[in-house]
């Protein structure tokens, strides 16, 4: 991970349930623009049908996710809105968002 040069997962607990596993996981780092330290308590869950990998999905908080992996984006308007984040957060405004950095 580009973002989080030191990323590192470390699984905690699996939960089975016939065909699908949960895997509560650990994400850990350091954000490489930020600073900022990572540890993140995410879910992985595993559908596996006739022995293959069928889906996987992940839950996780995103924004705390983006808040200590990359650094808040240069607004381009002052309007009231922008200015109603409350101190220390940051909104993404329509023309910047993280996949098209």
């Amino acid at each position: 991970m580009r973002d989080i040069p030191n990323f590192a997962l470390a699984p905690e607990e699996f939960i089975a349930s016939g065909d699908t596993v949960a895997v509560v996981v650990r994400y850990t780092g350091t954000g490489k623009d930020t600073g900022k330290e990572l540890d993140l308590p995410v879910v992985h869950v595993w559908d596996v049908r006739n022995g293959k990998l069928a889906q996987f999905r992940q839950f996780m908080d995103t924004a705390k996710f983006l808040s200590k992996s990359w650094p808040p984006p240069k607004t381009r308007t002052s309007s009231p809105e922008s200015k109603a984040a409350a101190p220390g957060h940051w909104r993404l405004s329509s023309s910047v968002h993280p996949a098209g950095r």
